[in-house]
């Protein structure tokens, strides 16, 4: 056995080098033993050279690992980014930096021409070797695989939103619907509700709560002290209550009762049963049905207004106002 002994390890990810007591050596001859083993990548230069200049002493014992190999870094697979596809958040910071745990972006609203996500397509990776140069091939990544569904088009590597509506992200698609529906209520744990397209709600929408739509907005349940805002109609199953309650549409409004809330439509709001110190704004006005009752509050129009009773005989102001522009 020679002063220099190399041992190829770790399935040839590792060599050593032990050196024993003997007659002085130089770093020519480290070098040969290295190329004797089939050492001839992953040396550590820096570790040789001081490993040299101990060789000088016939007295050096030592073991030193004096190469490596690299591991392959396989590829990474095919996937989609963008800021329209994450997911329901905790909350909104406020810019007093309180949190509002209403706004938890449950719906990613897009509108026709928005990047709704980009593609990023996979890669082949990085091939290792192991000391003796022998090539370790690296795992290529898997193609995007979520299909593009009518609502999106494909621009190179962008995918572009066709209608207004909200993303829609599968482990299969990647979409833009234009018509939402929500099983429930609107309440903390769905959060705020925004969609540029139509959205049911199959439930109430609870207190302190906002409902956005770019088109129609049907809510089965109660608008109950909160908001509801739509570029078309909307539709109250039940009343639109409280104070803090409110509905604008840049179409028509309907629902079964008004009380103390704000109505604001540029077409017309029909009530069907009956209306209770409320603000109702639009060029027509029906307050309808088996009481079509107005009871209090302010209901202007421009062209008309169409009730079955109005007032009280306990002399509750109420307001009507007809040609208001």
């Amino acid at each position: 056995m020679g002063r220099l002994e190399v041992t190829i390890a770790d399935g040839g990810m590792l060599a050593r080098v032990q050196v024993h007591r003997g007659p002085p050596s130089a770093l020519a001859e480290l070098r040969a033993a290295l190329a004797a083993a089939g050492v001839v990548r992953g040396i550590d230069e820096p570790a040789l050279q001081r490993l040299a200049q101990r060789l000088d002493d016939p007295l050096t014992e030592l073991a030193l690992e004096i190469a490596h190999g690299s591991s392959p870094i396989d590829g990474d697979d095919g996937r989609l980014q963008g800021d329209l596809l994450g997911g329901r958040i905790a909350g909104v910071a406020a810019a007093d930096g309180s949190i509002d745990f209403r706004e938890r972006h449950g719906l990613r609203a897009a509108a026709v021409g928005d990047v709704v996500a980009e593609i990023l397509p996979a890669t082949t990776g990085t091939a290792g070797h192991d000391v003796r140069g022998r090539a370790l091939p690296s795992r290529p990544g898997k193609p995007h695989r979520q299909k593009a569904g009518r609502g999106v088009r494909r621009e190179g590597d962008a995918l572009i939103a066709t209608v207004d509506g909200v993303v829609l992200c599968t482990d299969t698609t990647i979409d833009v619907v234009p018509l939402h529906v929500h099983a429930g209520d609107v309440d903390y744990r769905s959060g705020n509700l925004h969609t540029k397209g139509a959205l049911v709600v199959q439930g109430d929408v609870g207190d302190g709560f906002a409902v956005t739509a770019g088109g129609d907005l049907v809510i089965a349940g109660t608008l109950q002290g909160s908001k509801a805002r739509a570029g078309g109609r909307i539709e109250v199953e039940r009343g639109i209550v409280g104070a803090t309650a409110s509905a604008r549409s840049g179409s028509d409004i309907r629902c079964h009762h008004a009380t103390a809330a704000r109505l604001v439509a540029e077409n017309t709001i029909e009530i069907t049963d009956q209306c209770m110190q409320a603000s109702v704004h639009a060029p027509r006005i029906h307050v309808a049905g088996e009481r079509g009752a107005v009871r209090g509050g302010e209901l202007r129009c421009c062209t008309s207004i169409d009730v079955t009773t109005a007032g009280s005989a306990a002399g509750i102001r109420t307001v009507l106002v007809a040609g208001d522009p």
